[in-house]
């Protein structure tokens, strides 16, 4: 397995040999891939031998070199057309890794703070051919051990290391994700501000969920300024600027909804968000059919990513990617709170984010179960009941089958106070709601609040042992 060397054995770099070409059957499963570009990088090569020449072209300027081997352009060629099926790194072993970062890069305050700091992991089970995807935010202000009994926010690691070389950036910060986390990292993938607006231009913008409206008055301007941004609760059409501003806002007050967007946590689900818009655009038949949309994402790439992700790695993802759905990724986030697991501190002035167990062993725990805590997640012990919020028979029923078969603890159906939703309505009786009742949110495109009397919105009492009533709307289908 190729993986990162600590920093104690930087000189002695291992020779990078591609993984044994292995046959393997295409199953049914979920795949998530990288940010933005991975994608984009290969459907043209798939396309055609001109489109190839292109996709290696700019890999020469993408792809970052750890073992100081220079593979011809040939020879990727070679790799990238070549029919028999190969395996990614840490697929052998059933988990593979991949470091995600965004940071502004040139022309920005911090040029090479990481804004953004996720791990795409892709679990495979060798019995069933399953393939499970989960993606962990990891906050920026984390307070972490760097070297030599330094420590230092999460967000500068990549420029301590930088200073000896872009790419000892990117060793230093996946070896501190390493030993935080308990993951190995096998992949890395960095775009900056500029690469994430290119790329969703060239998508002609990406179709983003707002869950609350929320304004920022503190919005970073180009000019070291400050600015007001501004989104409103509902489905928006995002152009890349939009996007990054929605992404990236760490000052936000809600207007309107419940909840906080004022925080790095509310920013990481939101960043999720964008990442999984970005992928499902990417992907889309519009987008892959269309030589010059795919033309434009390639020209967006070349200055403003960095990876070490080879072209014919990048064909095994893109494959793979095309049978996800995003509603099968799980999305986690290490925050704080009553059941968090880091609390907010001061260190020499700064504002900083300690793990509750100092040792990082909850973080490892955390990391390393991931997959686990979601099967728990999808049997959590919510009631739920179910109303018909529309003159259409039959609805509550139907959707109460669904809901069984994933998994749902139903207890009931009926039909709501009103019959005029015109959208699905999810009501919970805390803010805090699991992450299960979160996908049956994204499932039935429905919005969240929250209630302490559930009766108040049935024409029959609800149970008191029910913890969340769906009441459908005319968006239901």
């Amino acid at each position: 397995m190729r993986k990162f060397p600590k920093l104690d054995s930087i000189e002695n770099l291992p020779e990078y040999s591609p993984p044994d070409a292995v046959k393997k059957t295409k199953k049914k499963g979920s795949f998530f891939v990288l940010k933005i570009f991975a994608a984009v990088l290969v459907v043209v090569a798939l396309i055609g031998s001109v489109f190839s020449y292109k996709v290696l072209s700019v890999s020469k300027d993408v792809f970052v070199e750890f073992d100081n081997k220079k593979t011809s352009l040939f020879q990727q060629l070679k790799k990238l057309i070549l029919s028999e099926d190969k395996i990614l790194l840490g697929e052998e072993d059933g988990r593979t890794n991949v470091l995600l970062l965004g940071m502004g890069g040139e022309g920005h305050s911090g040029a090479l703070l990481t804004d953004t700091i996720m791990v795409a992991s892709i679990k495979f089970d060798k019995e069933t051919g399953e393939k499970d995807v989960a993606l962990l935010s990891i906050p920026r202000d984390l307070y972490v051990p760097v070297q030599d009994g330094r420590q230092s926010k999460i967000n500068s690691v990549y420029s301590i290391g930088a200073r000896d070389g872009e790419n000892e950036g990117a060793r230093l910060i996946a070896n501190v994700i390493s030993d935080i986390t308990g993951l190995p990292i096998h992949y890395y993938v960095r775009v900056d501000f500029e690469g994430f607006r290119k790329v969703i231009d060239a998508l002609d913008g990406v179709d983003v969920e707002v869950d609350r409206s929320f304004v920022d008055t503190r919005y970073p301007t180009y000019n070291y300024g400050w600015q007001t941004v501004e989104f409103e609760k509902g489905i928006h059409h995002m152009d890349g600027e939009t996007a990054l501003q929605f992404s990236r806002s760490r000052h936000g007050v809600v207007t309107e909804g419940e909840g906080f967007e004022g925080s790095d946590f509310a920013r990481a689900e939101r960043q999720q968000k964008v990442l999984q818009a970005v992928q499902e655009k990417a992907l889309s038949v519009n987008t892959i059919a269309n030589p010059k949309k795919v033309n434009d994402l390639l020209g967006a790439l070349g200055d403003h990513v960095r990876t070490n992700v080879e072209p014919w790695e990048m064909t095994i993802m893109f494959e793979l990617a095309k049978e996800i759905h995003k509603d099968d990724i799980i999305n986690k986030v290490i925050d704080q709170g009553e059941n968090g697991l880091v609390y907010s501190s001061n260190r020499g002035g700064a504002y900083v984010l300690i793990p509750h167990k100092e040792d990082f062993s909850e973080v490892r725990d955390f990391a390393l179960t991931i997959f686990d805590q979601a099967k728990e997640d999808s049997v959590e012990s919510e009631i739920l009941y179910v109303l018909n919020g529309t003159k259409t028979v039959g609805i509550a029923s139907t959707e109460t089958k669904r809901l069984e078969d994933e998994g749902y603890e139903v207890t009931g159906t009926g039909n709501a106070r009103k019959s005029d939703y015109t959208q699905t309505v999810i009501y919970t009786k805390k803010e805090d709601y699991s992450d299960s009742v979160r996908k049956a949110k994204d499932d039935l495109h429905a919005r969240i609040e929250t209630l302490d009397d559930l009766s108040s919105v049935s024409l029959d009492v609800i149970p008191s042992s029910v913890s969340v009533v769906i009441v459908l709307g005319e968006n239901y289908s």
